[in-house]
Order: structure tokens, then sequence, then C-alpha cells
């Protein structure tokens, strides 16, 4: 990994693991940078740079990464959504001004079979 970090947020899409955003280790830089380790080829390269959130949480749903969180550690800062797609390594959609108690939303989502 490039940049060690915290406040982050991790993927798991196939053979592949995405670290979006977060806060430089030791520091008090927010990372612009989406990073993405190959467990086949054991190999980290940056895929993406762009603004994004610490105090995050992420989804992988229909081949996209949906994130959300907030562009600082502040409460009163408005929270955004970002929607990444792990095919071509671009930011497709990005929503922001949204309430700021959004950002300080942690979950976790799973898409199981339907079991009968």
């Amino acid at each position: 990994m490039r940049d060690g970090r915290y406040l982050h947020v991790m993927e798991s899409v196939d053979s592949k693991l995405y670290v979006f955003g977060g806060m430089e280790d030791g520091g008090p830089r927010y990372l612009e940078s989406i990073e993405c380790y190959d467990t086949v080829s054991e190999q980290w390269t940056v895929v993406n740079n762009a603004k994004l959130a610490t105090g995050l949480c992420s989804s992988f749903v229909g081949g996209n990464v949906f994130i959300t969180g907030r562009l600082k550690n502040d409460p009163c800062t408005n929270a955004m959504i970002v929607e990444f797609d792990v095919n071509s390594n671009k930011i497709i959609k990005t929503k922001t001004g949204l309430p700021s108690q959004l950002g300080k939303h942690f979950s976790a989502l799973m898409v199981l079979p339907q079991l009968l």
C-alpha cells in the first residue's frame, strides 16, 4: 500500500481488495487515493484519485461500491455518497449535501441467495 491510513473503508471484490479514502497514518492529511490490492499478483496499485470522505461505510452491490461519509471529521459537515465502478475504476456518481448524520452511519450489507 502506498499510503498507510485510518478512518478508511475496504471492500473485497473477487480477487481484489479496494481501499477508499481515510486519513494519513500518523498525520492530519485526508487521503484522496483509491488503492487496490490484487491477491493473485500480490501487487498494490493506485486506481483512482478522488476527494473521498472519512468515517466511511460501504457496500458492494450490482458491480459497484457505494461509499458514504463526510469530507471532514466534523459533525457539522454535510455527508456524501459516492458510487465507484470496479470494472472501470472510476467514480460514476457523487451525491453531496446530504444530512450530516448520514456521515456518522456505519453499516454492512450482505446479499444472500434465497434459502427455502
